[in-house]
């Protein structure tokens, strides 16, 4: 039988978490499925009262904030608040983020020193240190509590309490409380004292060490001790931050120059230099490399340095600025150094352009309009200006004249292949929006006769095939679709024209042709959402991974890194974590065997690490790993599977559709946030949730809820489930869930819209259309994976 993801990490990290934070310390197993990663222990409390023990068993599950849920009343209650509720409540805060919360709960209560073995005043300083922004007053106080936690702890382990590694974590706590403070002879001091008290991350808390040691010779034994490997990577790191400390900005500057920390570099050169003369030719090579910089994280780096330092710029300076920034993706300071610089001359066509795409994205929807109208009807790129000048007015809601600007753009520009073919698909979008659907055919033909190379044309001619079956002309689209996936047989929309050509081959009679077609689906990509569909069709089972070796690989030094990595995030030191992730991530980028690459994604799952183990499931079977239900189970995780399945049980929504939307939304990221604002795993826009929790009741609210999965997916199941209830088929909730109610109600009043196969094939917008496809065909993938019958029972 397979092990399971967490029960793997179980099995690898046990041991040692339970050496590390102690095996009478916690209701639980130590495995990142059952113990939110920020907190080190849950204490062991008694807990006479029935909702204190549902509310441990919660946090036991990941599930803080319904643990906060069920421990407010008795908060609220002096007869029920006891010191095991209070601190119970506590890891809760915590746990979802709030760490102002944890500390309110916790402060000044008289039986810190006496209970819990000194936990709560460890708690406390957690909380402290990750109280954002930071504070002098919070590191103060998180200084106060290590100190107190640690004496407690040096108490209780007189007597035989505490493990070694519990004092080497609230030994870190102080040293990170004092580093904070600038006291560094006492965190250097204390982070050695824990070293040898948690020797699983020695070489990460020496690092801390050797950087705040001034000593030459001492420092360099420190670094020479390191030896595991994503820590050995940053010894040179390490050293630069040390020489920049001790005051010698020179040598730091090499250093981080050599390892291409050119930003870091360029700020200690200005630091260096004492004068204005001194600063010019720092200031002018610090532009050049903004100018060519190929890292974002680099350039990003280095425009905020040129911010910090430079406050009054050119005009050829904030264009440098405006073009690397937009390079990067960064739209609000890109934004800002376009603004300054918007009546210059000089700004090119392209500068144009690319300022009108910014302030598109931004939502300023008309100002990009007059950027794109800015362009001289002469200009090479004047076409591309008109039909992006088209979108923007359609976004400023002035569909009247963003149609006429589309038509005169496909006549002014009819040699300009990408201008014209662009113009020509949207106005069939919009023709086919509203429901014009021989006007949406006579668009979509004309683009695909007139402009056969361009990128358009397939889709073109698909739609406008798809546009006559819904008509009721099924052998004519029968016709053009079978012509369209011999003419394109390598575009992403032959597999939808073989699927289609069956169905108008079976709608004209022929269902000889149409079996022909569907096998033809199923042979080319068993995987995909049309074989899906064409296996339905032809009553013959859906493809799915077969079972397979389920025995999972195991190698040490992967087991060690992602225990260190565990063990990092539960000290604090998140940074570090994050190096061991890159580090386990990197050496299997390249060359590396299938089975270490399979590996190290089981042992991301089971973290909970969902996006990088997708990746490197993705990455394995690409490379010729054996298309197991092992593998595809990495391919398609659940992560937080028991709270899935229980808001799927509260909302009566089938699972396996609820995961596949979360894997099409956030790939399982608990904290991925779109560029629009949506957080978490089922990417719930703020406002919305803070109206979901107030109908939910909940009994306070802050947005970082969100990133928390019992939340978000409690939240994002209500609104789910309400589509779902609205409408006859998941095809139209999940549309509506991505593109609006309103829109939705527009589509299904189109031709052929009661059948939901080709009402997803209408749906005007591209990204809407393949994102219901594909949630229907993940949706599959999850019932056969993880056993779910279509009423979303397990076999």
């Amino acid at each position: 039988m397979a092990l399971s993801p967490s029960a793997w990490w179980t099995m690898v990290s046990a041991p040692v978490l339970a050496a590390a934070f102690g095996a009478g310390c916690s209701d639980a197993p130590a495995t990142a499925s059952t113990v939110p990663s920020v907190i080190a222990t849950m204490v062991t409390v008694p807990a006479p009262d029935s909702t204190l023990s549902a509310a441990t068993g919660a946090l036991a599950a990941g599930r803080p904030w319904e643990a906060t849920r069920l421990l407010t009343p008795l908060l609220r209650d002096p007869a029920r608040r006891t010191p095991a509720v209070v601190m119970r409540a506590a890891e809760a805060a915590f746990a979802w983020e709030g760490h102002t919360e944890a500390i309110a709960l916790l402060e000044g209560e008289r039986w810190l020193d006496s209970a819990f073995a000194g936990a709560g005043h460890a708690l406390l300083a957690r909380a402290a240190l990750s109280v954002s922004p930071r504070s002098a007053r919070m590191d103060s106080v998180a200084l106060r509590h290590a100190r107190r936690a640690l004496a407690s702890g040096a108490a209780i382990s007189a007597g035989g309490g505490l493990t070694n590694a519990e004092r080497g974590a609230r030994q870190t706590l102080l040293a990170r409380a004092f580093d904070r403070l600038r006291a560094a002879d006492s965190a250097r001091a204390h982070y050695r004292e824990a070293a040898t008290l948690v020797p699983e991350v020695h070489d990460w808390l020496v690092l801390r060490a050797a950087r705040l040691t001034e000593d030459d010779r001492t420092r360099g034994r420190e670094l020479s001790s390191v030896r595991t490997p994503a820590a050995t990577e940053r010894r040179d790191w390490t050293e630069a931050d040390a020489r920049e400390l001790g005051g010698d900005e020179p040598g730091a500057a090499a250093i981080y120059h050599r390892l291409g920390a050119r930003a870091a570099a360029f700020r200690l050169q200005l630091v260096s230099a004492t004068d204005s003369a001194a600063r010019e030719p720092v200031r002018r090579a610090l532009l050049d490399y903004i100018a060519s910089s190929p890292s974002s994280i680099e350039t990003r780096a280095a425009i905020e340095l040129f911010d910090l330092r430079f406050r009054a710029r050119t005009a050829d300076e904030e264009v440098t600025l405006a073009r690397a920034a937009s390079t990067i993706g960064w739209v609000p300071r890109a934004l800002t150094s376009f603004q300054a610089v918007s009546g210059a001359k000089g700004l090119t066509d392209r500068d144009r352009m690319t300022y009108g795409d910014l302030l598109f994205r931004a939502g300023r929807s008309r100002d990009a309009a007059a950027q794109f109208a800015a362009l001289a009807p002469t200009a090479p790129m004047a076409g591309n200006a008109g039909y992006q000048r088209a979108r923007a007015l359609l976004r400023a809601g002035d569909a009247t004249a963003a149609r006429a600007l589309l038509a005169s753009t496909r006549r002014q520009y009819a040699a300009d292949t990408m201008a014209a073919s662009s113009a020509l698909y949207l106005l069939g979008d919009l023709a086919s929006d509203a429901a014009r659907d021989d006007d949406a055919r006579r668009y979509f033909l004309e683009l695909a006769r007139v402009y056969p190379t361009s990128s358009y044309a397939a889709q073109g001619r698909f739609r406008a095939a798809i546009t006559a079956y819904a008509a009721g002309n099924a052998r004519q689209a029968a016709r053009e679709l079978d012509s369209l996936h011999l003419v394109y047989p390598a575009h992403a929309e032959a597999l939808a024209s073989m699927y289609w050509a069956g169905r108008a081959w079976s709608a004209s009679g022929s269902d000889t042709l149409a079996r022909t077609r569907w096998r033809a689906v199923i042979d080319r990509n068993p995987a995909s959402y049309y074989a899906m569909l064409a296996a339905k069709a032809l009553r013959v089972p859906v493809w799915a991974p077969a079972a397979g070796d389920t025995t999972l690989p195991r190698f040490a030094d992967i087991d060690a890194a992602m225990t260190r990595a565990v063990l990092l995030d539960r000290l604090g030191m998140h940074e570090e974590a994050r190096l061991e992730d890159d580090w386990l991530s990197r050496a299997v980028a390249q060359g590396a065997p299938v089975d270490r690459m399979v590996a190290t994604a089981h042992g991301f799952a089971a973290r909970g690490l969902a996006s990088r183990a997708i990746g490197l499931a993705r990455r394995a079977l690409d490379q010729g790993a054996a298309p197991t239900r092992t593998v595809y189970r990495l391919l398609y995780p659940l992560a937080g599977e028991e709270v899935l399945r229980a808001e799927s049980r509260r909302r009566d929504v089938d699972p396996a559709l609820a995961a596949a939307l979360i894997r099409q939304e956030s790939n399982f990221t608990a904290r991925a946030t779109s560029a629009a604002g949506a957080r978490g795993l089922m990417q719930v826009m703020p406002p919305v949730g803070a109206a979901i929790a107030r109908s939910l009741g909940f009994p306070r609210w802050d947005p970082v809820l969100l990133y928390q999965p019992d939340v978000n997916v409690q939240i994002g199941m209500r609104h789910l489930s309400t589509a779902l209830a609205r409408y006859p088929h998941p095809a139209f909730a999940l549309a509506a869930y991505n593109a609006g109610d309103s829109r939705v109600r527009r589509w299904t009043a189109g031709r052929g819209a009661s059948n939901p196969e080709l009402f997803v094939e209408r749906i005007p917008y591209v990204e809407t259309r393949d994102y219901v496809r594909i949630i229907l065909r993940n949706r599959e993938m999850y019932r056969d994976l993880y056993g779910w019958t279509d009423a979303g029972t397990q076999r």
